[in-house]
């Protein structure tokens, strides 16, 4: 894509989320299309508390400030770099609006879900990614971010639980909704801003460092060379990604998933260690019970003393 169609990509719409995107899905595709036997794995585990909630709300606000920075990095001239980070901010403020007032819209308790918050407000940082150095106007900046937010919540909202359903794709983290149809939204928004300069001086003075070594090119041909990037970007990624899907499937389960447990040594497991491992143990709940037998005594002696001498205070002092 960079080497042969020479595509304009200064945020990595084409080389970061939309490959990565979309080669995940094909490999979870694969994944649950050739091990059936995956479906009767225990998936109890799934799903967020409060806390992980925070951990990712916290990246989420790290990313949302430094996103038109990651944008601009591969840009060269001062002019590219300002037009760049404007573009950015411009268009994942907007999201993020867009994504707020789409999630109260269609939800039925008018509530707002922090899956949306955290992934839907970042999505016009990935629509303006290969257009930031373009000249899209404040206005299209602003478009882009917007479509991209509402997509992005759709998507969390219907698109992933339908494809669940009905092809049993999983998409854990909902990558086609943050990276995947946002990519696409931004490289269909390069194609335009650059096919919108044919004619035009817009890109005077700075052309060769926008466009690169495609400068003796016409505008509408590279626009073009945009559209024909995402087939070639998205069959390299769902090929690579439903081979690398197959090779896994044919590994064994593990004994249930979303619990780190079977993979990471836990804060559980290490305690239950320290007091000898009882044999068998497998899962987190054994691991937890094994330290509530193991406590402290002396935490527990204290426990009863305290608990003893409650009654005793109520039978001398009967007025209180």
């Amino acid at each position: 894509v960079m080497e042969r169609i020479f595509a304009i990509d200064a945020g990595g719409v084409y080389f970061i989320h939309m490959f990565v995107a979309f080669f995940g899905l094909a490999t979870s595709f694969a994944l649950e299309r050739f091990n059936s036997a995956r479906k009767a794995v225990d998936c109890s585990a799934a799903g967020s508390t409060r806390v992980t909630d925070t951990l990712a709300m916290i990246g989420t606000l790290f990313l949302f400030v430094y996103w038109p920075t990651f944008n601009a990095a591969a840009l060269h001239s001062t002019t590219s770099h300002d037009r760049a980070i404007v573009n950015s901010y411009l268009s994942i403020a907007m999201s993020a609006v867009a994504a707020f007032l789409t999630v109260i819209l269609i939800d039925p308790r008018g509530k707002i879900g922090m899956v949306e918050v955290q992934n839907s407000t970042l999505a016009g940082g990935v629509a303006m990614g290969a257009a930031c150095g373009l000249v899209v106007t404040p206005v299209g900046a602003l478009l882009s971010g917007a479509v991209a937010g509402i997509v992005s919540v759709v998507g969390y909202r219907y698109i992933t639980p339908k494809l669940e359903s009905a092809i049993g794709l999983r998409d854990t983290c909902g990558v086609l909704n943050l990276h995947g149809i946002p990519s696409i939204i931004g490289a269909v928004v390069t194609a335009i801003a650059i096919g919108a300069a044919e004619g035009t001086d817009k890109y005077k003075g700075t052309i060769s460092d926008v466009f690169h070594k495609v400068a003796d090119r016409s505008y509408s041909t590279q626009a073009w060379m945009q559209i024909a990037a995402i087939g070639v970007t998205v069959g390299f990624a769902v090929a690579g990604g439903l081979i690398t899907g197959f090779i896994m499937s044919r590994m064994p389960n593990l004994p249930a998933f979303f619990e780190d447990i079977h993979e990471y040594t836990t804060p559980e497991e290490h305690n239950a260690t320290e007091h000898g491992t009882p044999e068998g143990v497998v899962t987190a709940d054994q691991l937890v019970e094994f330290n509530d037998k193991t406590a402290d005594p002396n935490q527990e002696e204290m426990k009863d003393v305290n608990g003893a001498q409650e009654p005793k205070e109520e039978i001398q002092n009967p007025d209180n």
